[in-house]
């Protein structure tokens, strides 16, 4: 196996284990809005000249 074919593998192990942890940890709903809290606070800075008109 090769350093690509190695770092495919860690990157599809990481990403079962994550979507294994998410029913974990409560509801679909409680997990969606934790993502979505998520992403508001990492583009907070973002300016979107769609939304420049509302």
């Amino acid at each position: 196996m090769n350093r690509l074919d190695r770092r495919k593998a860690r990157t599809r192990a990481a990403l079962v284990a994550a979507a294994r942890r998410l029913p974990a940890r409560g509801s679909s709903a409680e997990a969606l809005e934790e993502h979505g809290a998520l992403l508001d606070e990492i583009t907070a800075d973002y300016d979107d000249p769609a939304c420049s008109s509302l």
